[in-house]
C-alpha cells in the first residue's frame, strides 16, 4: 500500500478511539446499593411478607386474650312461688399463665327468702366481698390449652419473620443479578458499539479514497460486510439491553412503588466491588451459616411447636389436682350466721383411667419432632455444599477472570501490531477486522467473566447471611437461630 494511504486510517483509528473513550451521555450512575434498597424498600413480595408477620402478630395478640380480665355476673329472680330470694353475683376474673391459675374478686348482694338448698346466696345487708384464687398442681401446672395455643402463635408471628428475612434475601440476591446482568448488558453493548464505530468511519474514509481512485470499488463491499456484521452485533446487544433494564425495573422501583426502567445513561463505568472472598474462610462461613440461616430457623420453630406438643400430650396424662383458697365477708345486718370472715379451701381431683387422648397426641407430636430433625439435617446439609459450591465458583469465576483480563492484553496487542502492519502496507483490511472483531469478543467474554464473578460473591453473602453486603442496616431484623428444642423423649 502506497505511504499517502496511511493517513486515512490513522485519522480513522483516531477518530473511532475518541468516539469510544467520549461514551454516551453521562447521567448520575446507578449503583447496587441504591438498587439494593430499593428492592427492600418497595418489591412486592417483600411488602407482602411484612403484612404477613403483621396478621399473625395479631393473632399471637388475640391468644393473649386468653389471660384477658374479665366479668362474670350471675342474676337470679323468682317472679311467682313461694320464695321471693334475689341475688346478683359480680365477679373479676383474671387467668394467668403461670400454673393454669385465677384469681378473682366478687360482690353479691341479696334479698328476699331462698330455700335451704340455696343458703349459699344469702348475704347481710350490705352484701358479700370475696377474693379466691384456684391453681393447679399437677396436669395443667406447666402448660395447658390456652398457653400452648399462646406459644403456638408467638412462633408463628417468629416463622412471619423469619419467612420474611428469607424472602429479603432471596430478593436482594435477584436484585443484584438483575443489576449485574443489566451492567453486563450495557458493557456489552459498547463494545459492539465501538466496533461499528470504526467500522462506520472506515466505510466513510474508504469511500473517499475510492472516489480518488486509491482504492478498488471491493474494498467498500468487504467492509460493508464488517458493518453489516457489526450492525446486527449492535441491534442484538440493544435487544438485550432492554430487556435487562425492563427486569431490573423489577426490583428498582419510584417512590408510589411503580417499576422504573434506568436508562443507558446511568450505566455506571464499571462493576461494583464487592469485598472478595478467601477460599479459605469458606468452612467458618459454612457453621456461620447454619445459625443465622433463616430456612433452617424455620425448622427450628417448627421443631419447638411440636416439642410443645408433646408436652401437652403429656399433660394430658396427669391426675388433675386443682386447690382453690376463698375468702369471704359479708357487711350490713342480718343473720348472725353470716358475720365474720368465710375462709374456703377447695380440693378437686381428677385421675384418668384410660388415657387414649393423651398417648395418642404425644405420640404424634413426637413423630413429628423426629421427623423435623432429619429435615433440619437435610437442610444443614444442602447450605452446606451451597456455600461450598459458592466459594468454589468464586475461585473458579477469579481465575477465568484472570485469564481473560490476560487474553485481552494479548488480543488489544495483537489488534495493534496488525494496524501497524496495516499502515506499513504489510497487511490487508481482513486481517484487521478479524483482530478487531476476535479483541471484542475477548472483551465481551472478560465482561461475563467479571459478572458472573461479581455473581458469586453476591451469591456467597446472600448464602451466608451476611447482613451488611445484601441488606441495608434499617431493613434488618435480629438473625435467627437454627438451633432445634432438645429431645422430648425416644
Amino acid at each position: 500500500m502506497r505511504t499517502g494511504q496511511r493517513g486515512p486510517y490513522r485519522r480513522a483509528a483516531l477518530v473511532v478511539l475518541l468516539g469510544w473513550m467520549a461514551g454516551p451521555a453521562a447521567g448520575e450512575p446507578l449503583t447496587l446499593d441504591r438498587v439494593l434498597r430499593s428492592a427492600a424498600t418497595y418489591y412486592p413480595q417483600v411488602l407482602a411478607a411484612r403484612e404477613a408477620a403483621r396478621a399473625r402478630a395479631g393473632g399471637a395478640l388475640a391468644a393473649e386474650g386468653a389471660f384477658d380480665l374479665r366479668v362474670d355476673q350471675f342474676g337470679q329472680v323468682r317472679p311467682s312461688g313461694f320464695y321471693d330470694g334475689r341475688t346478683l353475683d359480680t365477679r373479676l376474673v383474671k387467668p394467668l399463665p403461670a400454673f393454669g391459675a385465677q384469681i378473682y374478686g366478687g360482690y353479691k348482694l341479696s334479698d328476699g327468702q331462698f330455700p335451704v338448698y340455696e343458703d349459699e346466696f344469702n348475704t347481710l345487708s350490705g352484701g358479700e366481698f370475696s377474693v379466691g384464687a384456684i391453681l393447679s398442681l399437677w396436669r395443667d401446672r406447666e402448660i395447658d390449652q390456652r398457653r400452648f395455643d399462646l406459644a403456638r402463635t408467638r412462633n408463628d408471628v417468629r416463622k412471619a419473620e423469619l419467612e420474611l428475612l428469607l424472602r429479603q434475601i432471596l430478593v436482594q440476591r435477584e436484585a443484584a443479578g438483575a443489576y449485574l446482568q443489566w451492567l453486563a448488558a450495557g458493557r456489552e453493548l459498547r463494545v459492539y458499539q465501538e466496533l461499528l464505530r470504526l467500522a462506520d468511519l472506515r466505510q466513510s474514509q474508504f469511500a473517499d479514497l475510492v472516489q480518488e481512485g486509491a482504492l478498488p470499488q471491493i474494498t467498500l463491499t468487504e467492509n460493508l460486510q464488517a458493518v453489516l456484521r457489526r450492525r446486527a452485533l449492535v441491534a442484538d446487544a440493544e435487544r438485550l439491553l432492554v430487556n435487562r433494564a425492563n427486569f431490573l425495573s423489577l426490583y428498582l422501583r419510584n417512590a408510589d412503588g411503580s417499576p422504573r426502567v434506568p436508562g443507558a445513561d446511568e450505566l455506571p463505568p464499571d462493576f461494583p466491588r464487592l469485598p472478595p472472598v478467601d477460599g479459605a474462610a469458606v468452612e467458618s462461613a459454612v457453621a456461620a451459616a447454619l445459625q443465622l440461616r433463616p430456612d433452617a430457623a424455620l425448622l427450628a420453630v417448627d421443631g419447638q411447636v411440636e416439642a410443645d406438643r408433646v408436652r401437652l400430650g403429656e399433660n394430658l396424662l396427669k391426675p388433675r389436682v386443682d386447690v382453690g383458697v376463698e375468702a369471704a365477708r359479708d357487711v350490713g345486718s342480718g343473720s348472725n350466721t353470716l358475720d365474720g370472715t368465710e375462709t374456703v379451701v377447695k380440693l378437686q381431683v381428677s385421675i384418668p383411667v384410660e388415657r387414649r387422648t393423651g398417648e395418642g397426641r404425644r405420640a404424634e407430636a413426637q413423630a413429628n419432632l423426629n421427623r423435623i430433625r432429619q429435615e433440619q439435617r437435610l437442610i444443614e446439609d444442602r447450605i452446606a455444599a451451597e456455600i461450598r459450591n459458592v466459594g468454589n465458583d468464586i475461585v473458579a469465576n477469579q481465575r477465568l477472570m484472570k485469564i481473560t483480563t490476560d487474553e485481552l492484553q494479548q488480543a488489544t496487542t495483537m489488534e495493534a501490531a496488525e494496524r501497524e502492519r496495516l499502515e506499513a502496507g504489510q497487511s490487508n483490511f481482513f486481517l484487521l477486522n478479524a483482530r478487531e472483531e476476535t479483541s471484542a469478543d475477548v472483551r465481551v467474554r472478560n465482561v461475563r467473566a467479571e459478572q458472573v464473578y461479581e455473581q458469586s460473591l453476591a451469591d456467597f453473602y446472600a448464602a451466608t447471611v451476611q447482613w451488611e453486603v445484601i441488606l441495608p442496616e434499617a431493613f434488618r431484623l435480629p438473625p435467627p437461630s437454627g438451633a432445634l428444642p432438645a429431645a422430648a423423649g425416644p
